[in-house]
């Protein structure tokens, strides 16, 4: 009985395959191998940044400022990793969705990117707090107006998401042309790779001219401590998503003819480098919880 199931079930996908042709079937073998490895760092993500987010809400000896805004990066990352998860299937295999569902999707997705890179730059405003004015941050910063930035910065991502959405009605209208929408794209990458890296070089300026003049005794062992982690968290974040930014540049370059070579050379380099981007913009969201642990035990 069960052979018989299984050849039912291999005939349907005969007889679906032949209606339609072999550039039918829903996802190639490279798109396996992507499936696959995204679906693996997915997993990992998806619980690494769960346990932390409960971690901190569950003990009370957490409820301190640094471990709160780790806390919310990692709410904030567990959702943007969900929708960019979701992207893979999209971009690698033939599912059809109506354009509604795609551009809702693609606003959220745009919400999520935009509070996990705020996110990242209310961490370096803790660590240029923590170094620069570590008696007043002791005293003056709280858990409760970390939660309340983290808030904020959620209200500016819904905004954002809203200008975000305007703008995809209007392309999926057909008012954008595809050279517009390549500019866009990279405007919106450089934006959310090169903002939080601003903040981060302009207060570690600061800090270097503060600490030089400073007649502060050394930082303690718990402020150094959680410097490397915020510094490591913001090398890790500007690698991966760096591939992104290149990718999309290649893919103007080539629209403007600046970049100069045929079209079947051009969509294999950026099939690869786009596939490439996806796997490490998984990674960024998901790695975070191994640094926590690395740092905060």
């Amino acid at each position: 009985l069960k052979h018989q199931k299984l050849r039912r079930i291999m005939q349907t996908v005969e007889n679906v395959t032949s209606q339609h042709g072999d550039a039918t079937l829903l996802c190639e073998k490279w798109d396996v191998l992507i499936l696959v490895i995204t679906s693996l760092i997915f997993l990992l993500g998806f619980i690494g940044n769960l346990i932390t987010a409960s971690k901190v809400i569950i003990e009370k000896k957490l409820h301190k400022p640094v471990p709160v805004c780790i806390s919310c990066l990692a709410i904030a990352d567990l959702l943007t990793l969900c929708f960019q998860y979701a992207r893979v299937p999209l971009s690698h295999c033939r599912i059809e969705v109506s354009i509604s569902t795609r551009e809702t999707f693609l606003n959220l997705t745009a919400i999520m990117v935009h509070s996990s890179a705020m996110h990242i730059i209310l961490l370096a405003l803790i660590r240029y707090g923590l170094i620069v004015h570590p008696f007043t941050m002791k005293y003056w910063l709280t858990s409760g107006k970390v939660v309340i930035a983290s808030l904020s910065f959620w209200l500016l991502s819904l905004a954002m998401g809203l200008l975000y959405g305007l703008y995809n009605r209007q392309y999926y209208l057909g008012n954008i042309d595809e050279h517009t929408d390549a500019i866009v794209q990279l405007t919106i990458a450089l934006y959310i790779l090169i903002v939080p890296i601003c903040f981060f070089a302009s207060l570690y300026v600061v800090e270097m001219k503060v600490m030089r003049k400073s007649l502060l005794p050394e930082k303690s062992f718990y402020i150094k401590k959680i410097s490397k982690m915020i510094s490591l968290i913001m090398v890790l974040y500007i690698a991966f998503l760096a591939p992104y930014v290149i990718a999309d540049s290649l893919r103007l370059l080539y629209m403007k003819e600046i970049l100069s070579m045929d079209q079947r050379r051009f969509e294999t380099m950026k099939n690869v480098m786009f596939n490439l981007a996806r796997v490490f913009i998984l990674l960024n969201y998901s790695i975070n919880p191994f640094v926590y642990f690395l740092f905060i035990r």
